[in-house]
């Protein structure tokens, strides 16, 4: 893409008006198993077509391929250095964090792992990492509060000047607007940092109680999450909106990511459940599949369309689907994007066959681009009949992407700025320089809408021509592409023949003779219905002091059980994920009610500083086996807190 063309695209606004496609199946999780003691906590996506995870625990970096086969890497890395936050570089590696360990490290797609810590302060404690505009990986260090930036050559810059003290800063992402922004925990605010280090805040304390994640949303806004059970999003100006309905109390929303289809998805750490939350606000929450003791943490959208999560006390990795329905036809072979090139292969195929009728809607999706610069892709589809559509090309997105899944659809919104996962209208400027693709694509011009397909034959071969149209950088797309053709007629099905029936006569009369079995014992019914809790008592904010005596609650049971209580610290780094458990006790309870007193061990708890979370979780088994789980956040807040 020309200088020239990039300075043009800055000024261009947002839509953000989108009706998505009718739904299908309703989102379900599926989760694999990575072993005792592994504490899977952040996951990305990989330019390779798998998804890449920190075990926090085992300090290994795991890679599972869309079918769920797991491969682990330890080599490299530093015994006990609690990796927790990763992403995807632009140089093709994947980058992460060590938190207890103060370094940054990188591992290649085929596990070769290099370690950085020059530059970085001794207990900053490094936890998330984003990718920035400027081809740099951003990254939080909430024990040293401030904001550090690596260049691929593992060179490291750290900045503090504007942050508040005390700050704690925890999830960072890439905005729209060329900046990084990031959540504080401590301070209840909102940073922004431009490629220079100029760090701004916004504050939020008003709204919202300890910000965590952020990712940057379809809508061309920043969406962050709140562990004080709410979901907030802010504009690149500062403007905040605060979303609660539909979440439940004490789930302690945690990681947020766009999602493919539109919306974004979060993590509730102890509500053990996955959120979707509209643009428009409107959020349900997802238990099906998910461990209900398992915490789960990080999410990002992989190259198969649906959702990945690392679920962190559960020592799992799963995966959800979103509610879409799927795409009629996909060829996952990887799509080299070649620096200054037509990409390989040119074109790809799809082979549509079987369809009635002729074409009504046309969707196109990108299963994972990674690319260095987005406003460098360029691609175009080409339908049986030789109608063509400049689905992407002169890009507003002038960033690095990092495993974007995106789907063009004529009644998408457009584009933001960042090209992220979800559903939009054809990216293009025609007219504004576009480089015309090299055969055996057509030449010039090119429509500019998918409605160039409407009325012609659906069947046949459709062609995808991408290529990148500047130096100095390339690219890939790691799960090749999708597309969905609907039409005027109804899919063909196949139905069954006709009912032969076959006679067979014998000969002499039938005699039925009815004598008495045995007798039989049959066990009375299981109870298989879970007993249910009632807590009172729990207070959801506390002084230290008043913590340290005990925390005491009252339990009424349906029906008798024995309970198993804990007290824990949310584990919410890595640097505590070995003493989390602060008290436990096992007891049991009538259908009358008992009183719990657990007091913490003054130990493992320490003289915090700082504000911090601990949570309360019952497990209540009746004489069955039948089990019902429940949890409390308690909000435990030091006598003095230091500014």
């Amino acid at each position: 893409m020309p200088g020239t063309a990039r300075a043009l695209l800055a000024g261009l606004a947002v839509a953000a008006t989108f009706t998505a496609p009718a739904r299908g199946a309703t989102p379900t999780a599926r989760e694999f198993p990575t072993g005792p003691g592994t504490g899977p906590y952040s996951i990305a996506a990989g330019p390779d077509g798998n998804m890449w995870f920190t075990e926090a625990e085992a300090a290994r970096i795991g890679r599972i391929s869309p079918s769920g086969a797991i491969t682990v890497f330890e080599d490299g890395i530093t015994a006990g250095s609690g990796p927790v936050g990763i992403t995807a570089g632009p140089d093709g590696n994947m980058w992460f964090t060590e938190q207890n360990g103060d370094r940054i490290g990188r591992i290649t797609p085929e596990g070769v792992v290099t370690e950085f810590s020059a530059g970085i302060t001794a207990g900053s404690e490094p936890l998330s990492i984003a990718a920035g505009h400027d081809g740099n990986l951003w990254f939080t260090e909430p024990g040293g509060d401030r904001i550090g930036r690596i260049t691929p050559a593992g060179v490291v810059t750290e900045f503090s000047s504007g942050l508040t003290a005390n700050s704690s800063p925890e999830g960072i992402a890439a905005g729209r607007d060329g900046n990084i922004w990031f959540a504080e925990s401590g301070p209840d605010k909102i940073g922004r940092i431009t490629p220079a280090g100029v760090i701004t805040e916004f504050d939020v304390s008003g709204t919202l109680d300890q910000p965590s994640g952020i990712t940057a949303g379809p809508d061309g806004n920043l969406w962050f999450t709140s562990f004080a059970d709410d979901i907030g999003r802010i504009t690149p100006s500062g403007d905040v909106t605060v979303f609660s309905a539909g979440l439940t109390p004490s789930s302690n929303p945690s990681s947020i990511t766009a999602g493919p289809d539109g919306n974004l998805w979060f993590t509730e750490q102890t509500g053990d459940r996955i959120g979707r939350i509209t643009p428009a606000g409107v959020v349900t929450e997802f238990t099906a599949g998910v461990d209900p003791t398992g915490e789960p943490t990080g999410i990002a959208a992989g190259p198969d369309g649906n959702l990945w999560y690392a679920n962190y006390q559960g020592h799992r990795v799963g995966r959800i689907n979103t509610a879409l329905p799927p795409m009629r036809d996909t060829d996952p072979a990887r799509i080299v994007i070649r620096d200054n090139d037509a990409a390989d292969p040119y074109p790809a195929t799809i082979e549509v066959e079987g369809l009635v009728g002729t074409v009504t809607n046309v969707r196109v999706r990108l299963n994972g681009v990674h690319h260095s610069f987005a406003g460098d892709v360029e691609a175009l589809l080409v339908g049986p009949e030789g109608q063509n559509a400049l689905v992407m090309g002169e890009s507003i997105a002038q960033d690095v992407v990092t495993g974007t899944v995106i789907t063009f659809d004529d009644l998408g919104p457009g584009s933001p700025f960042r090209l992220v996962s979800g559903i939009f209208s054809p990216i293009h400027l025609l007219g504004l320089g576009n480089a015309a693709f090299a055969p055996p694509a057509p030449g010039e011009p090119y429509a500019g809408s998918l409605s160039v397909f409407d009325g012609t034959e659906p069947n046949g071969t459709w062609r995808l021509f991408i290529q990148d149209d500047d130096t100095p950088d390339g690219g890939v797309i790691a799960g090749g592409w999708s597309l969905d053709v609907q039409t005027t007629g109804p899919d063909p099905v196949q139905v069954p023949g006709p009912t032969v029936t076959n006679t067979v006569t014998v000969p002499g009369p039938t005699t039925t003779t009815t004598v008495p079995g045995p007798t039989v014992t049959v066990p009375a019914p299981r109870d298989t219905t879970d007993p249910t809790l009632t807590l009172t008592g729990v207070a959801a904010r506390m002084p230290l002091a008043t913590f340290r005596r005990a925390v005491t609650v009252r339990v009424t049971p349906s029906e008798p059980v024995t309970l198993d209580a804990t007290l824990s610290v949310i584990p919410r780094r890595a640097t505590i994920a070995q003493s989390l458990l602060l008290a436990e006790r096992t007891t049991d309870a009538a259908a009358t009610g008992a009183q719990l007193r657990l007091r913490p061990s003054a130990r493992l708890l320490g003289r915090p500083k700082r504000r911090f979370r601990a949570r309360l979780r019952l497990v209540a088994t009746d004489t069955s086996g039948n089990r019902a789980t429940a949890t409390r956040t308690i909000t435990v807040t030091p006598a003095r807190r230091r500014r």
